[in-house]
């Protein structure tokens, strides 16, 4: 968690939501405190360097501190940033599957909180912050794809139900 924040401070927001969901995935709520516990010493080296360096640390800039109403830049600009996958996602939750194991939650809400949290940003709209949560985001399609390949939608036995039921030769 430390060494993210280091990387891209408004990521901590999404790194505490996966350890949320993941300590009440797994039951644990020691994992949280074992979590923090290797978290506060690298944290404090982190913003220790970061000030010693330049004088001042700050948590974000100014254009990323300031939350607004849901944006739909990200959901506008959702192919050119994350490709045609980023169909499949919304089909991840049409399936009850998706909620039926436990972990999904964890890239459920990572992928929720995080989109959610740059959507509401007042002015700062960049494609490059999709990156925090493009591994939810693969995640949820290739779940969209194992629901489709399980659930026999693509097997034609729809289309043979279909023909038994009589009602092929009526339409």
């Amino acid at each position: 968690m430390a060494l993210t924040f280091a990387s891209r401070y408004p990521i901590l927001l999404q790194v505490v939501v996966i350890l949320i969901a993941e300590a009440i995935a797994r039951r644990n709520a020691k994992l949280v405190a074992t979590a923090l516990a290797g978290m506060v010493p690298v944290l404090a080296l982190v913003v220790s360097l970061v000030y010693a360096k330049t004088g001042t640390f700050a948590i974000a800039i100014t254009r990323d501190s300031q939350i607004d109403i849901f944006s739909l830049y990200y959901v506008e600009y959702a192919l050119a940033i994350f490709g045609p996958v980023f169909l499949l996602v919304p089909v991840a939750f049409l399936f009850k599957r998706t909620y039926a194991d436990r972990y999904n939650f964890v890239f459920i809400a990572w992928f929720i909180i995080a989109f959610l949290f740059w959507s509401a940003n007042a002015g700062n709209h960049q494609a490059r912050f999709m990156i925090q949560l493009m591994p939810a985001a693969y995640f949820l399609a290739v779940l969209a794809i194992d629901n489709v390949w399980k659930s026999n939608i693509l097997s034609g036995k729809i289309f043979t139900n279909f023909k038994k039921s009589g009602l092929s030769g009526k339409l």
